[in-house]
């Protein structure tokens, strides 16, 4: 990797290989901060973390790529890297020396004395990061600082306006480049189908590329961010002229919608506040469920013609909230939902309909961000624009599927079935919106287990959550969270020619 670093002028951070997490964490877990200390302290292992270290120094001191050689990762700080920086630095070779390590948190301080040449963080909080960035004294850098582990990275753009801001801050670096499975023909495997203990289960599936190396969505994005690209201005809006639409509906809910003839909704629609839980989402996931939100559905108890109000429920639960549902024609279907939620609910996955499509395949065209998935803290890279792509190319099924597909910053979403007319979904607010043949519940724990439904459904939402990168950086900013008490979303619903 040195040499080709040093062809296509690509500067590292070596690193030696030194890494005592699993054998202390094993043994300290519960000493708080200090857990990783027993080996950087112990003596006995001090020629071999310091021997490490100088072969790393030997191999490559010749590399005109290496600018940073860092002591190792995880391994707590001690004696032992205190001597092993010195060593480095006695070469005199006028490269600067790293090591996370040195950070306490239990002190919440840098336990190196000065020793070091950079300050070094892993997925600090953005607001830590622009206060320390305000008053430090020497080069800051984030050894890592998103999580790319499934749908992920969706915090990346905040951490680099801050990075922007002040000088003395460096960069990060994204963990990691690739997953790291196992592939058996069609399948990737990862921790656990081996029958192995212990393991780590799909910890192992980080990268923004695949064990196979083809890019995943979050790679665009992230291509999007370091390139600090910027919305181009969206196109105009294109009138579309409309056609007769026939619709019914259940409970205030639309269950029939007939065009040209043809029946388009296998059963009405019905509400979705849950979503196939992200890598990003094991946390956060635990309060969406005692909410008992993947099992939430509406309860009408007053329904008027096509009015109806009722709860949000679930089962054994208290209700999640209140909602109204209306639909009236106003060329077309015109859909007003009005929601207000518990006290006690403190943020949603999402909010919206799904309508389960007679069609399984067509086209989806629509006014939004595209062509790839866009979440509200992922949309570099995915400009405001026209576009259209087959039904069945919406979604990048992950090694461990999850949601995905989802396209933010929507005005109108079109189904065309290869029939005269198309079926429309349009708001004066930019909504949410995802087609995808699998319903939260269809989800298993390999993409190999997926199978086709048969299904097609179309989901409209108010809002959906944004991603973060929470498997194991920080917790996802609140304000890509969809936590507003009370709320209104209006939609239309009609058929039309396209020109």
């Amino acid at each position: 990797l040195p040499r080709l670093c040093d062809e296509m002028g690509v500067y590292l951070l070596e690193e030696a290989d030194i890494e005592s997490h699993g054998a202390c964490a094993q043994r300290n877990f519960e000493n708080g901060g200090e857990y990783l200390n027993d080996l950087a302290k112990d003596v006995r292992f001090r020629d071999q973390i310091v021997g490490r270290t100088l072969r790393m120094y030997e191999r490559d001191k010749n590399r005109t790529s290496v600018l940073i050689w860092s002591l190792g990762n995880e391994s707590g700080w001690g004696e032992n890297f205190v001597a092993s920086a010195e060593a480095l630095k006695e070469k005199r070779d006028g490269r600067l020396v790293h090591y996370e390590g040195a950070w306490s948190n239990e002190k919440n301080v840098y336990q190196d004395g000065g020793l070091l040449d950079l300050y070094s963080r892993m997925y600090p909080e953005q607001s830590w990061l622009e206060e320390f960035a305000k008053t430090c004294d020497k080069p800051v850098i984030m050894c890592e600082y998103t999580h790319a582990m499934g749908n992920s990275c969706g915090d990346i753009s905040d951490y680099w306006k801050i990075i922007d801001r002040y000088p003395a801050l460096c960069g990060g670096f994204i963990w990691e480049w690739c997953d790291h499975s196992v592939i058996k023909g069609k399948k990737k495997l990862y921790g656990g189908d081996f029958g192995e203990y212990p393991h780590d289960g799909n910890f192992c599936m980080d990268g923004i590329v695949t064990t196979d190396r083809i890019p995943e969505p979050e790679y665009y994005h992230i291509k999007a961010v370091y390139g600090r690209e910027r919305d181009p201005l969206p196109p105009a809006l294109p009138v579309f002229m409309s056609e007769q639409l026939d619709w019914r509906t259940e409970k205030g809910m639309p269950s029939s919608l007939v065009l040209g003839g043809r029946e388009l909704l296998r059963r009405p629609a019905f509400l979705s506040v849950w979503r196939a839980p992200l890598d990003n989402d094991a946390n956060i996931k635990r309060e969406w469920l005692d909410y008992g939100l993947d099992r939430a559905y509406f309860f009408p108890h007053e329904i008027s013609g096509s009015k109806a109000a009722g709860k949000i429920v679930t089962p054994y639960l208290q209700p999640v909230g209140d909602m109204e549902i209306s639909c009236r024609e106003e060329n077309g279907l015109t859909v007003c939902i009005h929601a207000r939620l518990a006290d006690f609910v403190k943020s949603l996955p999402r909010f919206g309909l799904v309508f389960d499509l007679a069609a399984t395949g067509g086209k989806v065209f629509w006014y939004g961000r595209g062509k790839g998935q866009a979440y509200c803290d992922k949309t570099l890279g995915t400009p405001i624009g026209i576009y259209e792509l087959p039904a069945r190319e919406m979604n990048f099924m992950y090694p461990k599927p999850q949601e995905s597909g989802s396209r933010c910053d929507a005005r109108y979403v079109g189904l065309d079935f290869g029939e005269k007319s198309c079926l429309l979904f349009e708001s004066e607010t930019p909504f949410s919106f995802c087609v995808s043949p699998y319903l939260p519940e269809d989800h298993k724990p390999h993409a190999y287990e997926m199978k086709d439904t048969g299904h097609l459904y179309f989901y409209i939402d108010y809002k959906m959550s944004g991603v973060g990168s929470n498997s194991c950086g920080p917790r996802i900013a609140e304000k890509y969270l969809l936590t507003e008490r009370e709320f209104t979303f209006t939609f239309r619903i009609r058929a039309v020619k396209r020109r």
